[in-house]
């Protein structure tokens, strides 16, 4: 799992940009981005989420292809070119591959939790919105922090060791 940012902000539009403008350091390869997402309070007290990435969705389909594709092949050698179980092995390890994808993205904790969005998002004061963002690392840690500084926000939680969540305290705390 890598490590996870929530950052409030006091309009939406500014959360926006801030998983915008990560999702752009994750372009140009100086953050690996896991996941986003964005939770918003409307007046009525309704909470928006939308979240960047279905890692469960991928994981599957990722699971089934690979599986899929391996069920086949094995079945064709162990049949000796038997198009029936080539066919069954096929859809029994696309079955298999889809369950275990699902299954890895629980065990494996990945992304950011829709428990911790439907948490902080209800804490939340109307208008306001919470970004989350979840990396596995840098390459350029001052240059992230150095971008971020154009955003103003309250940093609410972080898995980010103690000087990296320090540093990213005072970018925030800096914007223009």
């Amino acid at each position: 799992m890598g490590d996870l940012i929530a950052v409030e902000f006091k309009e939406r539009c500014e959360a926006d940009a801030f998983v915008f403008a990560i999702q752009e350091l994750g372009e140009k390869a100086v953050l690996d981005v896991e996941d986003s997402a964005l939770v918003f309070k409307d007046g009525e007290n309704e909470l928006d989420i939308d979240q960047q990435e279905n890692l469960s969705g991928q994981l599957s389909v990722s699971g089934a292809l690979y599986f899929g594709f391996l069920g086949a092949v094995l079945g064709w050698i162990m049949s000796g070119g038997s198009l029936g179980t080539t066919l069954f092995t096929c859809q029994a390890g696309v079955l298999l591959g889809w369950i275990a994808g699902g299954v890895a993205v629980v065990c494996l904790n990945l992304g950011v939790p829709l428990s911790l969005i439907r948490e902080l998002g209800n804490a939340l004061e109307p208008g306001r919105a919470i970004s989350f963002v979840s990396v596995r690392g840098t390459t350029a840690a001052e240059k992230v922090f150095e971008q971020l500084k154009s955003f103003q926000g309250v940093v609410l939680r972080t898995s980010l060791p103690p000087a990296e969540e320090k540093k990213l305290k005072t970018a925030l705390a800096q914007a223009h």
